[in-house]
């Protein structure tokens, strides 16, 4: 083109940011075949008609450089909607996909189309990236919080996820609310609003085994779970997400000193069943023998599933104790803090496994 209109080139290295995506825009929605009909509409709006010697490239360089930008796109589309001349001001010196532009035209001219339109009219900034992804939100998250959160496509789905829970967690709460909450935490990111809104709930756990004891009381949300912590000495306070997300549950005896008392910890199994899968002491030491067995027995009472090697068994425990394997306490069995090495019983050392001494390794 900067043949058959001398000085189109430089013009366009001088131009402004809005008069190159004018242009940019106008290119984008002709077909590189035929430019004979964008030459024809440019003419329509033109005040001053190119010479008549110029071919149709140069009459075409002639009025992108002559005409305003929004008499070029009111040629291309007989209409400029609101917000496009922002918009197409905002996006800077280099030209977006082609296709990017008639997505902006979309967005900002059908009225289906408002939510994602007033969302890119917020923007101050307008990139090919930041296009994909309003062209890809559900249009419950067409809100300037989300775009803080996803900064390309592959985390919508995230966020989606993110609010459906936060939903879950907090009924009482409405979803535009929530999703809403994503504006002010844009610095903490996706973690941040997660941990956030798991703090509110009044309930994190679904669905709890139907323990009818005075003695074990269930930590359902964030703050019993801190408030153990703290008594007990442990990583409950970390526990939050594993609780909410049903990879746990968590009782405690209820006893005067935490010392004397114990945490259980239930995992959720399918078909509404539960497994006693541990039971922690103070400070994650071992649990007192009278809190193991409270707690198992309100446990299978409530039809909670236990592990069967916590069943009477004597010779077994003995054997796990030997291969220093500790789990929590049974009645009657053996406590390895009480096995004490004697001569006529010497207690087990490993030793590392030598093939040569075994005799399978033929030494030259």
């Amino acid at each position: 083109m900067d043949q058959e209109y001398p000085g189109f080139l430089r013009y366009m290295l001088g131009a402004s940011v809005l008069r190159r995506q004018g242009i940019f825009f106008a290119l984008a929605q002709a077909e590189d075949a035929n430019l004979d009909w964008l030459v024809t509409a440019l003419s329509v709006v033109a005040r001053e008609k190119a010479p008549a010697f110029l071919s149709a490239n140069g009459a075409l360089g002639f009025y992108l450089c002559s005409l305003r930008v929004r008499r070029i796109i009111q040629a291309v589309h007989c209409k400029c909607p609101a917000g496009l001349i922002g918009s197409l001001s905002k996006i800077g010196p280099n030209p977006l996909p082609r296709e990017k532009y008639a997505s902006i035209f979309r967005m900002l001219n059908d009225p289906s189309e408002q939510g994602r339109g007033d969302l890119l009219r917020s923007e101050p900034k307008v990139t090919a990236s930041l296009l994909h992804v309003i062209e890809r939100l559900p249009p419950h998250l067409l809100h300037p919080g989300v775009l803080g959160m996803c900064s390309r496509p592959a985390v919508i789905a995230r966020v989606e996820a993110a609010v459906s829970v936060a939903g879950a967690l907090n009924p009482e709460v409405k979803k535009a609310e929530i999703i809403a909450s994503l504006t002010g935490m844009a610095d903490k990111g996706l973690v941040g609003f997660i941990e956030h809104w798991m703090d509110r709930s009044k309930r994190l756990v679904r669905a709890v085994p139907p323990v009818r004891s005075d003695r074990l009381r269930c930590l359902e949300n964030a703050a019993s779970l801190r408030d153990a912590s703290k008594r007990y000495r442990n990583c409950l306070k970390h526990k939050v997400g594993e609780v909410a997300l049903d990879h746990a549950i968590f009782f405690e005896l209820a006893v005067e000193e935490p010392k004397m008392g114990a945490i259980a910890e239930v995992t959720p199994l399918s078909g509404g069943k539960f497994l006693l899968k541990g039971i922690h002491g103070y400070a994650n030491e071992r649990p007192p023998k009278d809190a193991v067995v409270a707690i198992r027995d309100e446990m299978t009472k409530a039809g909670v599933l236990v592990p069967a090697w916590t069943e009477h068994d004597d010779a077994r425990f003995s054997v796990r104790q030997t291969l220093r394997i500790w789990e929590f306490q049974d009645h009657g069995t053996l406590d390895p803090r009480e096995c004490v090495a004697s001569d006529s019983e010497p207690d087990y050392t490993p030793t590392r496994f030598d093939p040569e001494e075994a005799g399978l390794v033929r030494v030259a």
